[in-house]
């Protein structure tokens, strides 16, 4: 008998994966798919033989000594993972034609790990989604392990080991015992990255595997009206048309998904313009205008931002604002 640890696999997306482990030439091929399942996963086990004639082969198939599979010629089983931590056995018995018995066994212990990531982007304190990635921007990414040990008690992130990688490349500087987070640069525009981490116990007998795609997205502008009384107000936008009787309107820009700090940083260059003339914001906020129209008319606002460290990061927008001061 061989007695063989899967990996235990979980990954963001379902991926098709089969995986052979150390089976004598002359026996049974045993494979998983997935390979290495996560909890409450449904898992398919596959039969081959390379001189073993599995067709005429009497085979049995048991998972934890109950029996799935059972009869002749028979090459796949299926059964469904328990709990994080609870290992389950799989027995494989064959017995061919003239008699021989061939046995193999497999032991899995089901762990998955969450894999998030936090951009370096700025957003409004008040934004409740999630800061999306601007391009080349730096990104941190936090593997989230879910292990137990055969006690059923859960293992400490900080005593596993962490494999990072980028496409098919380790990141051996950055993996290690307790190197559960990641920085790196993001992709840049138009391309993608993909990064994969692999967590496992320090015997290794327990691991989970997750990967990630990285896409950059566009930055984005937005121009909010400040009112004297009930201050920035974030319902929405101004798109369309705006229309105002106000004698003043200050307006203001927040910048989404910029590689910066504050909304002002000077690496992010901006631009007011009225019906296509650039226009002066307050000298101490270059994201803030003061309007003060007179009479009835239309004017055409634009805002754009423009980050000077990259070139990649901007934002527009723009409105018709239909304003009458007329009494």
């Amino acid at each position: 008998m061989i007695a063989i640890s899967l990996l235990c696999l979980g990954n963001l997306w379902p991926i098709s994966a089969v995986a052979q482990f150390g089976i004598p030439s002359e026996g049974i091929s045993v494979s998983l798919s997935p390979r290495s399942p996560g909890e409450y996963a449904d898992v398919t086990v596959s039969l081959s033989g390379n001189t073993f004639d599995i067709d005429r082969a009497s085979i049995k198939v048991s998972v934890d000594g109950k029996t799935i599979a059972e009869g002749r010629g028979v090459k796949t089983a299926t059964f469904t993972t328990g709990s994080i931590g609870k290992p389950m056995q799989i027995r494989v018995q064959a017995t061919a034609f003239d008699g021989s018995k061939h046995e193999e066994s497999l032991s899995i212990n089901p762990a998955e790990v969450d894999l998030i990531y936090e951009a370096t982007s700025y957003s409004h304190p008040l934004y409740k989604g999630k800061d999306l990635l601007p391009p080349n921007a730096r990104v941190t990414l936090i593997a989230m392990p879910h292990m137990k040990s055969s006690n059923g008690s859960s293992i400490d992130p900080q005593k596993l080991v962490y494999t990072w990688k980028e496409g098919a490349k380790v990141l051996g500087k950055q993996s290690g015992t307790g190197k559960q987070v990641l920085t790196l640069t993001g992709p840049q525009v138009y391309r993608s990255k993909q990064i994969t981490v692999e967590v496992s116990t320090q015997d290794a007998l327990t691991q989970a595997s997750r990967s990630i795609t990285l896409t950059p997205q566009q930055s984005r502008s937005l121009v909010y009206q400040l009112d004297s009384a009930l201050g920035l107000l974030l319902q929405r936008g101004l798109l369309g048309t705006v229309t105002s009787k106000d004698k003043e309107i200050t307006l203001v820009h927040l910048p989404y998904f910029f590689s910066i700090d504050t909304r002002n940083e000077a690496s992010l260059q901006t631009t007011w313009r009225i019906n296509d003339k650039k226009a002066s914001s307050l000298p101490s906020d270059s994201g803030t205008i003061v309007l003060r129209p007179e009479g009835t008319g239309v004017a055409y606002i634009e805002f754009e931002a423009q980050g000077t460290e990259s070139y990649l990061e901007s934002g527009q927008t723009g409105f018709n604002l239909r304003y009458s001061t007329q009494q």
